[in-house]
């Protein structure tokens, strides 16, 4: 009996360490029971938290898709909006451009017009002034002219004045009809007669109105009047034709296309002819004209 408590007590006492064994093992699977309940809970949280994270991720997906759907639309319509702005810049540029080149020959023609009429006014100014000064000189010569051809008036009428006494007073002057006279008797006369004719041509240019003309050309008139009652005649030969018993002088020849080549005419008179009762006493000077055509 004892030896069979003795057997249970050693089959108890072996069987403790077992029993607790047996029972920490009982305990350990429960814990890990426990614990893997638990991880199998957070595993199964960790794949919903997953699955809604893959759901996010996709709803992200799908808004990044439909937002870069919207850009791509944006970027198009950007793209659109630069090339129609590219389109209006260039058109801006080609209407600058024309409107640049328009203002530069519009700029240059009003500068040419203003130039032109800068040009002009001053070429009207500068014609005005020295139509003024052509006028004051004018003017003046003119009137220094007239005030020397007034002078020549005045000494032409003293002169022959002066030789209206001398004729009057003169001893040796042939009277009319007288012959037989010596050239050198008629020297006076001569004279005379070539200041009558010098006198005569040279108021040809004067003006009709110049002081004193008038009273020249009568004193000239009674001068040669004179002459002509002491039987002088002042022969003026020119426009003649040239004849070779001529006793004139030929002082120079000219050449004249309006004549017929080879005729000969006296151009004009330097000194004048003078005839005393029909005959040449003063045989005077002439230019003579030569035709060449």
């Amino acid at each position: 009996m004892i030896n069979i408590i003795k057997v249970f007590l050693s089959l108890f006492i072996l069987s403790m360490p077992l029993t607790a064994y047996c029972a920490e093992n009982e305990l350990n699977k429960a814990q890990e029971s426990r614990e893997m309940s638990q991880i199998s809970e957070r595993y199964s949280q960790l794949l919903a938290q997953q699955n809604d994270v893959k759901d996010e991720i996709q709803k992200l997906k799908m808004d990044q898709q439909k937002f870069n759907n919207a850009l791509g639309r944006q970027y198009d319509g950007f793209q659109a909006d630069i090339k129609s702005l590219k389109r209006i810049n260039e058109s801006l540029h080609a209407d600058i451009r024309s409107m640049h080149i328009n203002y530069e020959e519009q700029t240059k023609n009003l500068q040419d017009r203003l130039e032109f009429s800068t040009k002009a006014l001053f070429s009207a100014v500068f014609a005005i002034i020295l139509v003024i000064i052509i006028g004051a000189l004018y003017a003046r010569k003119k009137f220094e002219g007239t005030n020397l051809l007034e002078k020549i008036i005045e000494q032409d009428t003293a002169l022959v004045a002066t030789l209206n006494k001398q004729i009057d007073t003169a001893q040796n002057i042939p009277k009319f009809g007288t012959q037989d006279i010596a050239e050198e008797g008629h020297t006076f006369p001569v004279r005379v007669g070539s200041e009558i004719y010098r006198m005569r041509k040279r108021i040809e240019s004067m003006d009709e109105n110049t002081k004193g003309l008038n009273a020249l050309k009568n004193a000239l008139n009674r001068l040669e009047d004179d002459l002509n009652k002491r039987g002088y005649i002042i022969n003026d030969l020119s426009g003649s034709p040239y004849l070779d018993e001529l006793t004139v002088k030929i002082a120079n020849t000219i050449e004249r296309d309006d004549l017929e080549k080879g005729s000969q005419i006296i151009n004009r008179m330097i000194e004048p002819q003078l005839l005393f009762n029909g005959v040449v006493v003063g045989h005077g000077e002439v230019e003579l004209a030569v035709g060449v055509k």
